[in-house]
């Protein structure tokens, strides 16, 4: 069999395509020796997968589940019958247009979503050697196409704390919090400004505000919708000032969206699907449970124009931006986490 294989993608070295794009790539591989051999072929290859357990001992009952998405292959040699490669080095040029309804690439703790090219030389009488390259694929979404997300989002909660350390329900003093943002869809990229509104009433003063951006990845068997499990991501955290007691206070914070896949479409029915909060926590003393406020925001990948507070501009149909005009690398978009694939 080849002593290497490799496999790149024209003009991508990040690896990252979106749904509907064409992808132009090439295989290279060397055999030190001849081979007889039915065929090589290349494959794309999208699979989601889902595994969780739930109880302990004897009453543990595992979920678990997966669909498929992607699967197209085509023959660079061979695939009619038996025919002798001789050794040497061979360079094979293939493209694919990928369907523009694939979900998004995901990768967490429970299940993924992933993609991947697959060369395939098929021997006689043996099995399949197989060769494996990962790729990232973002599903479109223009944050435009929903007019509700230029409208700002408010959160509002309000907490009661007991006028002395002793648990009880009279003389109950109220903390209200409110957390506000301009408009209800980002890109990554983009920073959130936020407005934090305390109207602290209470004997408790709050000694600094969390603000932390979190995925929160909901992990479905689809024979059975209601077993799920969910799991939050840390994207990103900052810490910004608190409020004193019996003072009120508005305390302005920023927090940049980082690379990350946009948001589930709601009419998805996938095994796998991703949402976005940005968690705003109150730390007080420890004898308290600690306030906290999500505010839900939709990730896409085109801005919404015409948006004062955004910080990057793009035109209609253009493809996303990102930090610094990179795009991201492979086990960036992925966040690392390994799975057989």
């Amino acid at each position: 069999m080849p002593t290497t294989c490799g496999i790149e993608y024209e003009d991508n070295p990040s690896k990252v395509f979106y749904a509907g794009q064409l992808i132009r790539g090439r295989v290279k591989f060397i055999l030190t020796e001849d081979k007889n051999i039915r065929g090589v072929y290349v494959q794309l290859y999208g699979r989601g997968f889902t595994s969780w357990s739930e109880g302990c001992s004897r009453d543990q009952k595992t979920y678990t589940d997966q669909e498929f998405y992607l699967n197209e292959r085509t023959y660079l040699v061979g695939g009619t019958g038996e025919m002798k490669l001789v050794s040497g080095t061979y360079i094979y040029n293939f493209q694919f247009t990928l369907p523009v309804g694939l979900p998004s690439s995901i990768s967490g703790s429970d299940g993924f979503v992933k993609y991947a090219a697959r060369v395939a030389f098929e021997v006689q009488f043996w099995p399949n050697k197989y060769f494996d390259n990962y790729f990232t694929v973002i599903k479109s979404s223009d944050l435009n196409h929903t007019p509700a997300l230029r409208e700002p989002v408010l959160v509002e909660g309000t907490y009661m704390y007991s006028k002395s350390h002793i648990l009880c329900c009279k003389n109950l003093d109220p903390l209200k919090i409110s957390v506000r943002s301009p408009i209800g869809g980002y890109t990554p990229g983009e920073m959130i400004n936020l407005q934090i509104n305390v109207n602290n009433q209470s004997r408790e003063s709050i000694r600094e505000f969390s603000v932390k951006f979190v995925k929160k990845i909901t992990y479905r068997k689809r024979a059975n919708n209601i077993q799920h499990k969910l799991e939050r991501m840390t994207m990103a955290k900052i810490v910004v000032g608190g409020c004193e007691k019996y003072q009120n206070k508005t305390i302005n914070a920023e927090i940049q969206v980082p690379f990350t896949p946009p948001s589930t479409d709601c009419t998805a029915d996938n095994i796998i699907n991703i949402e976005y909060v940005v968690c705003v926590t109150g730390v007080v003393s420890w004898l308290h449970v600690d306030p906290i406020i999500d505010l839900p925001l939709t990730i896409g990948t085109h801005s919404i124009q015409n948006n004062t507070q955004a910080s990057i501009e793009e035109l209609p149909g253009s493809p996303p931006s990102y930090p610094n005009d990179d795009p991201p690398t492979y086990e960036e978009a992925m966040h690392c986490t390994d799975f057989p694939f």
